[in-house]
């Protein structure tokens, strides 16, 4: 384990104590306004308790008291009808809910993929706080089966208003699949009276923070192991309400060799190429060592190899770096047209501190070795890479000394890279695509339709 780490927990025990007495005054807060009948308030500060926890760690991952609260205003506020559901051996129509859906991003990505592999179903998506426009790629998938796009939050009024009009939305779906925000108040609100509403699936997308949900989830699919052990211990969903669905990827369409790539990007196509792709915070700086310092070791003894970083975008705290590396690490923002740096890329090297699981399943793909850094204790499981498929073809080093050797290993023999490049692809097109993820999604809805008791719960505060 790194030094750092040992001076993180201790200033992350302090700040936990801080934030969970302020997390305990919004809640508070909320049961008051609860209590005096203002229910559109309590619904309010329930969402900024959450929002509070989810930024601002307070030792949970799950609140039985906020998420009991919530609970009690929807069926206040969003009674369910007593009316008989149609019931089939398999579900014909799926609601997907999330917040918001952009192009950029794993979450956005899985919906359209979804609804494109699972093609024999009509699908449509409920939006509860989209604000820009609808991805061309979603809007493509939904129409072609059938669905419609529905703006929950364009409907007047605050989410009391969205989540009856939520629920109205659910009447005629046979399995609701939920990939909200983890602190979205509205399909709580909607879906909190078990009475008359078809059964729910939560996507546990963000396993690693604290959510709303537990309370409506019917089934918790888990994109992994260590989410699944976490939502057991720390959220209180009992192994039965438990499944694992693996990231649904698009199967990859190599258009261009390697050395063709690089080119296209304006790099030398025999030099060794290391990428990253993720979202700008996941590379933020912990324990005084950035992202770019981290690969200096290795670029200073590899003098032909380059470190391309898309989605980092300008970092000022990384120009001592970049500069000592002589131009040879390439910074990008954020962008969807990643395909293309796939192709080129030799090594694959994870986001740290924060793992980006749909990034290295994608990189995978491409029949390219995947290394990561994970130099946290065992009771940190969430904070590293552990996805279905990914067994035995995974590189996971617990030090920047660890971390450097495996990639110079991996630079200095292309019959290695080869190799394990085509184990790791293997791996992941057999759980992450086509006829195998369609079998886990089979399971899933099972599991949901079947007979069971309406979803509680019992995470300790």
């Amino acid at each position: 384990m790194e030094p750092m780490t040992d001076a993180l927990r201790l200033e992350g025990i302090r700040a936990i104590e801080r934030n969970f007495a302020a997390f305990r005054g919004l809640s508070a807060t909320a049961q008051q306004h609860f209590a005096a009948g203002r229910l559109g308030a309590a619904a309010a500060y329930v969402e900024i308790a959450a929002l509070f926890a989810l930024s601002n760690h307070c030792g949970l991952f799950a609140s039985a008291d906020l998420e009991n609260l919530a609970l009690r205003i929807g069926r206040a506020a969003v009674p369910g009808q007593d009316e008989p559901r149609r019931t089939g051996a398999s579900p014909a129509r799926i609601l997907h809910v999330a917040t918001t859906v952009t192009s950029i991003g794993g979450l956005s990505r899985m919906i359209w993929r979804w609804v494109r592999q699972d093609r024999t179903r009509s699908h449509s998506v409920a939006l509860t706080r989209q604000r820009h426009p609808v991805p061309a790629e979603l809007q493509q998938a939904v129409d072609a089966s059938g669905g419609r796009i529905h703006r929950v939050n364009a409907t007047i009024g605050g989410v009391l208003t969205w989540a009856r009009r939520l629920r109205d939305l659910a009447a005629d779906a046979d399995i609701v699949v939920l990939h909200v925000g983890n602190r979205d108040i509205v399909p709580v609100l909607a879906f909190a009276d078990p009475v008359g509403r078809p059964k729910t699936i939560y996507i546990d997308h963000a396993d690693h923070l604290f959510w709303l949900g537990v309370g409506i989830a019917d089934v918790v699919a888990g994109l992994r192991g260590s989410g699944a052990l976490l939502a057991r211990r720390r959220r209180g969903i009992e192994p039965g309400r438990q499944a694992l669905l693996p990231i649904i990827l698009a199967p990859p369409a190599r258009s261009v060799d390697r050395a063709e790539a690089k080119r296209r990007l304006g790099l030398d196509p025999d030099a060794t190429m290391l990428l990253s792709v993720a979202r700008a915070v996941k590379f933020r700086t912990i324990g005084g060592t950035n992202y770019a310092e981290a690969h200096l070791p290795f670029l200073r003894q590899r003098p032909d190899a380059s470190l391309v970083i898309v989605g980092a975008g300008p970092r000022p705290d990384w120009a001592d770096a970049v500069e000592a590396a002589g131009g040879r690490i390439v910074l990008h923002g954020e962008r969807s047209d990643t395909a293309l740096f796939y192709q080129a890329a030799d090594i694959y090297v994870d986001s740290f501190p924060f793992v980006s699981t749909t990034s290295l399943l994608e990189a995978g793909s491409y029949e390219t070795p995947l290394v990561t850094r994970f130099p946290y204790g065992e009771a940190s499981g969430i904070l590293g890479a552990d996805m279905p498929g990914l067994a035995g073809t995974l590189i996971q080093t617990r030090s920047i000394e660890d971390y450097t050797a495996a990639l110079l290993r991996l630079a200095g023999d292309p019959e290695l890279r080869r190799d394990l490049g085509a184990a790791t692809r293997a791996g992941i097109l057999r759980q992450h695509t086509g006829a195998g993820w369609q079998a886990e999604v089979e399971r899933l809805y099972a599991q949901a339709l079947a007979p069971r008791d309406a979803p509680r719960c019992t995470a300790a505060d």
